[in-house]
Parts: structure tokens; C-alpha cells; sequence
């Protein structure tokens, strides 16, 4: 009986612990595109195209300051 409940223990530890990693790998994601986007704003580009740049790092901050912190 101490083996079945020391692993229904071990599982839900790991399964409760699978989404802070997941979410902790979606900020860093997200944190690596805001770079990205950000590198990209520093070169030349057409209006056309700084305004989708401008409007993808706006959406990317907004859901790093909802999701993130």
C-alpha cells in the first residue's frame, strides 16, 4: 500500500510540474520573439512593414505582461 501511494504521489508531482515548465518555455519563447522583432525594427523596411513589426512587438509585450508576470 506505501508503494501504490508513493506513486500517485510521484505522478501528480510530475504532472503539476509540467505546466510551470510549459509556461516558464512559453515566456522564454516569447521574450526570444520580442527580440527578434525588435532586431528586425533596427534595419531598414517600408512603412508596410514597420507598422505589421511595430503591431506583432505590441502583441508580443501584451501577452508577455498577461501571461508572464
Amino acid at each position: 500500500m506505501h508503494r501504490m501511494c508513493t506513486a500517485i504521489v510521484l505522478v501528480f508531482t510530475v504532472c503539476a510540474a509540467a505546466p510551470a515548465a510549459n509556461a516558464a518555455d512559453d515566456c522564454a519563447r516569447l521574450e526570444q520573439q520580442i527580440l527578434s522583432v525588435e532586431q528586425q525594427m533596427g534595419r531598414s523596411h517600408t512603412a508596410a512593414q514597420g507598422n505589421r513589426l511595430r503591431a506583432r512587438l505590441r502583441g508580443l509585450r501584451e501577452r508577455v505582461a498577461h501571461d508572464c508576470r
